[in-house]
């Protein structure tokens, strides 16, 4: 069976078995890509792939997988909203004026 992977906006052609597991086709990807199979996420269409073979998800020959990564973070606030304080924002702007004031006299 003949499928079509979208790996980072890129199109790669794949020669299969029809009976090969999603854990397989992940690591399989996982060696020739160098993507850790644990932040692989596959999807044909709009149901992302977890268990089972290529037939159970209904894959057919010449179908197109979309493999997106998982990325692990977070918002480094507190707040809802990410924006600083504003004596934070103050802070940081005398900082970097005092920074680009010593960088202008070294130039001189």
């Amino acid at each position: 069976m003949l499928l079509f992977v979208n790996i980072l906006n890129k199109t790669h052609s794949l020669e299969l078995d029809s009976a090969l597991t999603i854990d397989e086709l992940k690591n399989m990807i996982e060696i020739n890509e160098f993507i850790p199979s644990d932040m692989q996420i596959l999807s044909h269409g709009t149901k992302n792939l977890y268990l089972g073979t290529l037939n159970d998800n209904d894959i057919t020959p010449g179908s197109t997988l979309n493999l997106n990564c998982r990325v692990l973070g977070g918002t480094r606030y507190k707040k809802s909203s990410s924006q600083m304080r504003w004596k934070w924002r103050k802070k940081r702007i005398r900082r970097l004026q005092r920074k680009r004031r010593k960088m202008r006299n070294r130039a001189k």
